[in-house]
């Protein structure tokens, strides 16, 4: 019983920390991308790119909340 919980928060560390590198650095890139376009000057769809943010920041932190699910420390979880 107790090699199938430890599998369980092996899988919920792997699945958490997958979604906050994922969620958290598609918003940085999102953001970035955002504020180059700005200097140069170019049309940035501010309404598209707002709600998009805001999908893969929640992405993230549903991430951090599996993570914490699992109890296993986030800094574990995402150099898996």
């Amino acid at each position: 019983m107790a090699e199938g919980k430890k599998r369980e928060r092996v899988l919920l560390a792997i699945v958490g920390g997958i979604l906050v590198w994922g969620g958290f650095g598609l918003a940085a890139l999102q953001v970035i991308v955002a504020i180059v376009l700005t200097v140069q000057r170019s049309p940035v769809a501010w309404p598209w790119l707002a709600v998009s943010v805001a999908i893969t920041t929640l992405v993230g932190l549903l991430g951090l909340w599996i993570v914490r699910r699992s109890n296993v420390p986030l800094g574990d979880a995402m150099n898996l």
